[in-house]
C-alpha cells in the first residue's frame, strides 16, 4: 500500500466504502454551467446540456424533456430544433401537444409560416393519439388554429370536444381566452348540453379576467339554473349552486346570486347528516361565498345556527385564511374590504377564545391561530397597489401599519414562514423605492431566516437598480448569495437559478458567473437545471 493510500484511509478514518465511493465520485464529477463575465450564461450550451441529459432518460421524464426543449427552441425562434424534438417524444399524444404549443408560440410571435408548419404536422398525429387523450389534443389543436386565425380548423376542432371531457374544456377555455376569443367561449358555453362543460368554461373567464359583456353570458347563466335539479348527489348540487353564486356575482348580477345561494342553504338544511365530510365541506364554502357577495354578518350569524362551536370555529379559520391568503385581489378598494371583513372575523375569534359567542378556547381545532400574518400580507399588497397608483402617503401608511403589526407580533412560528417571506421582504424593496433605505435595512436587520433575508435582499438590489445604483444593487445581491449557503441543498439548488437570473437581469454577468461557479453541480440533475435556467433567461428575453 503505497503512501498516499496509506493518508487518504487514515484522513477517512471509519467512513464505509460506500460513502468513500460517493465522496470520491462527488469530486471527481464537479462541473458548472457555461458562463462568460461579459457575454453570461451561454442558452446554446444550456440547451446542449440540457439535450443530452433527454437522450439519457426514458420513459415520462424523457418525454418532459423533450417537450421543454421542443418549446424553448420555440420561445426562441427555432422552427427547425423545435419541430426536432417535437418528434422525438414516444406518444403521439405527447408530439401532438407539442405541435400544437409550438404553432401558438409561433403565432404569437408573428411567424405565420412557422405556425402553419407545426400545425399541418399537428394534424398528421392526432389518429395515432391515445383514445383517452383525444379530447385534449383537439383542445390544443383549436386554440392552435384560433391563434393562427384558422377559423374553419377551430371551430371543427371545438366540435371534436366531447362536452363531458371537463378537463379538455378547461384547456380549451383557458387557451381561447389566451387567444382573445372570450366571447367564443361563453357561446360555447351556452352551446353545449352538459353543465359541468359549461361551469369549466365560464370559471375559466373569470379566473382570467376577461372582460365579456354581461348581456351575452346572462342567458347562458339562466339556462343553468334549472339544470340543478336534475343533479341527484347533494355534493354535486351544492357544488354547482355554489359555482353558480360565484358566476352571477363575478358579473354582478347580485340578485341572482343571492338566490342561489338561498337555494344551496336550502339544500343544505334538508341533508341527510352533519357527519358527512361533504356537508362540513359545504357549510365552510357557504360562509365563504356568502362573504363574498357582502353579508358577512349574515354568514357569522348563519354560522352560529350550524353544528358544534368546534365546526363553528374551524369555519372562521378557513374564512380567514381563504381572505387573507387566497385569490387576494388586485386593487386597493377590494384589499381593503377584506381586511375590514378579517377584523371583523377577528373579533369574532378572539370572542370564541375567551368564552364569549357561546364557546371556549377548548373548541379551537387548532390553537394558536392567530391573524397576524393575514393582515400583514393584505397591506403589503395595499401598499404596493397605492404606490403603483401613485398615492405614496397611502402607501407609506399601509406599509407603516403592516410593519407596526409585524413588530409587535410574537415569536414566528413555523406555519407562519411561508407568509413570512411573501409579505415582508417585498416591503423591504417597497420601502427602498419610496426613498426610505434606512427603514428597509432596519426590517431586513429584524429577518430571522436565511430565505427571507435572502428575498429581501433580492428585492432591496431590484429597488436599487431602478434608482440607478448598479454598484449597490451589485452589494445587495452579494449578500442574498451569502444568505444561500445558509438553506438546505434542495432549496440552494432552487433559489441560485433565479439569483444568476437576476443578476444578468441587472446586466451584472461577472455576478452572474460568480454565482454559478460556486455551485457544484450533480450530473444526474444537471440536465434539469440547464433547461430551466434556460427557459428563465429566454422568457426574461436574454439569451
Amino acid at each position: 500500500m503505497n503512501r498516499g493510500t496509506l493518508l487518504l484511509a487514515g484522513v477517512l478514518g471509519g467512513m464505509s466504502l460506500l460513502a468513500v465511493a460517493l465522496a470520491l465520485w462527488t469530486l471527481g464529477s464537479r462541473s458548472s454551467f457555461p458562463c462568460v463575465p461579459g457575454k453570461g450564461i451561454d442558452v446554446d450550451q444550456l440547451l446542449a446540456i440540457a439535450e443530452r441529459h433527454a437522450e439519457a432518460q426514458e420513459g415520462p421524464t424523457q418525454s418532459s424533456m423533450l417537450r421543454r426543449l421542443a418549446l424553448a427552441h420555440a420561445r426562441r425562434g427555432d422552427d427547425v430544433k423545435a419541430l426536432e424534438f417535437a418528434q422525438r417524444a414516444e406518444h403521439a399524444s405527447v408530439r401532438t401537444e407539442i405541435l400544437a404549443r409550438i404553432a401558438r408560440i409561433h403565432a404569437r410571435d408573428g411567424r405565420t409560416d412557422a405556425a402553419t408548419r407545426a400545425m399541418a404536422r399537428a394534424m398528421t398525429e392526432i389518429d395515432a393519439v391515445e383514445p383517452d387523450n383525444t379530447g385534449a389534443a383537439y383542445a390544443r389543436l383549436a386554440v392552435a388554429a384560433a391563434n393562427l386565425g384558422a377559423e374553419a380548423e377551430m371551430e371543427r376542432f371545438i366540435s371534436l370536444v366531447a362536452p363531458e371531457d371537463t378537463n379538455a374544456l378547461r384547456l380549451l377555455g383557458t387557451g381561447m381566452i389566451e387567444a382573445e376569443r372570450a366571447e367564443r367561449v361563453v357561446t360555447l358555453a351556452g352551446e353545449l348540453d352538459h353543465p359541468a362543460g359549461a361551469l369549466v368554461l365560464l370559471e375559466a373567464i373569470v379566473g382570467a379576467g376577461a372582460e365579456v359583456p354581461r348581456t351575452q353570458v346572462e342567458p347562458v347563466l339562466s339556462n343553468l339554473v334549472p339544470q340543478v335539479e336534475s343533479i341527484e348527489s347533494y355534493d354535486g348540487r351544492m357544488r354547482m349552486l355554489l359555482d353558480l353564486a360565484r358566476l352571477w356575482a363575478a358579473w354582478d348580477f347580485q340578485q341572482e346570486a343571492e338566490q342561489c345561494l338561498e337555494t344551496a342553504w336550502r339544500v343544505h338544511a334538508e341533508a341527510p347528516t352533519e357527519r358527512d365530510r361533504e356537508h362540513r365541506w359545504s357549510e365552510m364554502q357557504l360562509i365563504r361565498v356568502q362573504a363574498e357577495l357582502g353579508h358577512l354578518d349574515a354568514a357569522l350569524a348563519r354560522l352560529e345556527q350550524q353544528g358544534s362551536t368546534r365546526r363553528q370555529a374551524m369555519v372562521l379559520r378557513h374564512l380567514a385564511t381563504h381572505l387573507a391568503e387566497r385569490d387576494r385581489p388586485a386593487d386597493a378598494e377590494a384589499i381593503e374590504k377584506r381586511l375590514a371583513m378579517l377584523r371583523r372575523i377577528e373579533t369574532r375569534w378572539e370572542a370564541r377564545q375567551t368564552g364569549g359567542a357561546g364557546g371556549s378556547s377548548s373548541a379551537d381545532p387548532r390553537r394558536g391561530f392567530d391573524f397576524t400574518w393575514g393582515r400583514i400580507c393584505l397591506l403589503g399588497d395595499l401598499a404596493q397597489l397605492r404606490f403603483e397608483d401613485g398615492d405614496h402617503e397611502g402607501a407609506r401608511n399601509a406599509s407603516t401599519e403592516a410593519l407596526e403589526i409585524w413588530r409587535r407580533s410574537g415569536p414566528d412560528r413555523r406555519d407562519q414562514l411561508r407568509l413570512k417571506i411573501s409579505s415582508i421582504p417585498p416591503l423591504v424593496g417597497l420601502e427602498a423605492e419610496m426613498g426610505h433605505e434606512d427603514r428597509a435595512l432596519e426590517i431586513l436587520s429584524r429577518l430571522n431566516h436565511p430565505r427571507s433575508r435572502y428575498t429581501a435582499w433580492v428585492a432591496l438590489a431590484r429597488a436599487r437598480a431602478e434608482a440607478g445604483d448598479a454598484a449597490a444593487a451589485r452589494e445587495a445581491l452579494d449578500h442574498a448569495a451569502d444568505e444561500l449557503d445558509l438553506l438546505s441543498v434542495s432549496e440552494r439548488r432552487q433559489m441560485v437559478l433565479s439569483l444568476a437570473i437576476t443578476h444578468m437581469e441587472l446586466d451584472d454577468t461577472a455576478g452572474a458567473c460568480r454565482l454559478l461557479e460556486r455551485i457544484v453541480y450533480d450530473p444526474e440533475t444537471m440536465g434539469e437545471q440547464a433547461i430551466e435556467l434556460a427557459e428563465r433567461l429566454i422568457d426574461a428575453g436574454i439569451d
